[in-house]
């Protein structure tokens, strides 16, 4: 697989000029000389901060931003109360309800400025708003602005959607000025579509020297993040890795991400991934330590290739005992070919002693259920082990499939 690190420095080359042109030049004047301060990419050199007389020596275990209205949104987390009062004197028109902090969408970010001046770090930092991009601006802002010797610490990062590249750019500047901290980056429902914000944010990861967990869900097919993802990741001490829509990904690259065999949680979606295609000496280091290994499974798959069959039951045979297959299988809107579906997977749980989570993808829940007790009825060997309002684990036998609702997702804990 071609690497991109002999170009990395043309591209971030391009990047530093590219930042300069959207990012704004502040001027600081000291006597006659005015020095103009690039807040692009963050050098390790220009990163001398010292905490302010106004900033607490404190850090916010959980912060999400999201949006209540059109026009409001709203911070909820914990010791919100602790750091009101300093943004009140910044923004006047933010109030305090039961311990959330609402304010206007114009003021989102002077709201982010006052509570990077006011705080040391954010463990859960979870994005999920209109204002977004303009809250993390103030927050980077704020530290960039203040002379400190302390960095701004942020563990945990949640994005969920963005509307243009310039938004996932500033996302980026925020992961650059947290590298030394980050260990899980999750970006959910994102959208890029030029090279170089796809370049830049690959790179800021990349950078991030503790990270254990990334997860990355674009809203549509990635067609250009390929080879960053694979040079950003490959060598990272990863715990969980959880990748979908991103074009062309073979398990060569997954193999290559994966050598330091630390991978605990695989989640990994993509038209070149098929059971078969996960049949590889390489690939099986990995597959021995997972804890959870997703596949997912369009309607184009036969239930009756033999090929196919085989690949799942070595799959499911060389994962531990204690592991669980994750499986996004699409299916038909009949319930005789998911009652069919259904067995087919409980066939393979038993026959390899290993624990299924199922997913139907592109079904009701009443047809999901009539398929259910379709099968119960006509294999008197399938039983139900367990129940609970979001899934039913059923057995035949040995192993077991658990069989999630139409409204649930994997993840969701």
């Amino acid at each position: 697989m071609p690497s991109i690190s002999s170009s990395i420095g043309l591209k971030i080359k391009k990047l530093r000029s590219l930042f300069v042109s959207r990012a704004n030049e502040r001027k600081i004047t000291n006597g006659h000389e005015n020095e103009s301060v690039n807040v692009g990419l963050l050098e390790e050199s220009e990163q001398k901060d010292e905490i302010s007389s106004t900033r607490l020596p404190i850090s916010i275990p959980v912060l999400l931003l999201r949006s209540i209205t059109k026009t409001r949104f709203e911070m909820v987390g914990e010791a919100l109360e602790s750091i009101f009062g300093g943004i009140n004197e910044e923004v006047p028109c933010t109030n305090l309800k039961k311990g959330v902090i609402v304010a206007h969408n114009d003021n989102a970010y002077a709201v982010g400025r006052a509570v990077g001046s006011l705080i040391s770090g954010i463990t859960q930092l979870w994005l999920d708003s209109r204002v977004n991009s303009q809250f993390v601006r103030g927050l980077i802002d704020a530290f960039v602005d203040i002379e400190s010797n302390q960095r701004f610490n942020l563990t945990q990062l949640t994005v969920i959607s963005n509307e243009t590249d310039t938004q996932i750019d500033t996302i980026s500047r925020l992961i650059l000025l947290t590298r030394k901290s980050l260990r899980s980056i999750r970006l959910r429902r994102v959208l890029i579509s030029e090279c170089d914000s796809a370049c830049f944010l690959w790179n800021s990861i990349g950078q991030c020297s503790l990270l254990d967990n990334i997860e990355y869900e674009p809203r549509k097919k990635d067609r250009i993040s390929r080879s960053f993802i694979i040079d950003a990741l490959e060598g990272k001490n990863l715990d969980s890795l959880i990748l979908s829509s991103v074009d062309d990904l073979t398990v060569t690259d997954l193999i290559s991400i994966a050598s330091t065999n630390g991978l605990s949680q695989l989640r990994v979606k993509g038209s070149l991934l098929y059971p078969s295609s996960l049949i590889n000496d390489h690939f099986n280091r990995t597959l021995v330590n997972l804890d959870t290994l997703l596949i997912h499974i369009d309607t184009n798959f036969s239930l009756y290739d033999s090929i196919e069959r085989e690949a799942l039951l070595i799959l499911l045979s060389s994962l531990k005992e204690t592991a669980t297959l994750e499986v996004v299988h699409g299916a038909v809107d009949n319930p005789t070919e998911v009652a069919k579906i259904v067995s087919y997977w409980l066939h393979l749980a038993d026959e390899t002693n290993r624990q299924v989570k199922l997913k139907m993808e592109g079904i009701h829940q009443e047809l999901q259920d009539s398929a259910v007790g379709r099968l119960m009825r006509k294999v008197q060997s399938v039983h139900r082990i367990d129940w609970s309002p979001h899934q039913l684990s059923l057995s035949n036998k040995k192993g077991r499939v658990i069989l999630l609702d139409c409204a649930s997702l994997f993840g969701n804990e």
